[in-house]
């Protein structure tokens, strides 16, 4: 899964070498490309028994049983895309563990035929003055 993400590195990095030689796709071969790709149905993800992308990383909360359950049911629906935040904290606290994780993540998504979007490092999903921090999170506020 960690070699998919460095596939898309090295697209974006050609791409922009690309770019910069001036030499750029055909109309006619850029539609050929875009009609081999599958149309686009996905979603934001968190597991349902996270409260937070940080739960959903966490040494305390990260639950392949659960996300495998969730994906398999997405797939059955038509889902063939998840974008799902990197969460920096958890990374910060243990890289290896993270890429570890994340790895495995991809892995459930591969089983099922489901795309990453990864979102790296978004800090904008936190609670009222409240910044990151790793462990078992807060319970959920009722309403």
């Amino acid at each position: 899964m960690l070699k998919k993400i460095i596939l898309i590195g090295i697209f974006f990095w050609a791409y922009g070498s690309l770019l910069a030689q001036g030499q750029q796709w055909s109309a006619e071969k850029a539609k050929e490309w875009y009609e081999k790709q599958n149309w686009i149905c996905g979603v934001n993800y968190i597991p349902a028994n996270a409260i937070n992308y940080t739960e959903m990383w966490d040494k305390t909360g990260f639950s392949p049983k659960v996300i495998d359950r969730e994906l398999a049911l997405a797939q059955g629906i038509g889902i063939n895309s998840v974008r799902v935040v990197l969460q920096y904290a958890v990374y910060e606290d243990d890289p290896s563990y993270f890429r570890k994780t994340f790895e495995r993540f991809l892995s459930i998504c591969d089983k099922y035929g489901i795309r990453v979007i990864p979102c790296f490092f978004d800090d904008c999903v936190f609670g009222v003055n409240t910044d990151p921090t790793i462990g078992k999170q807060p319970e959920p506020l009722e309403g």
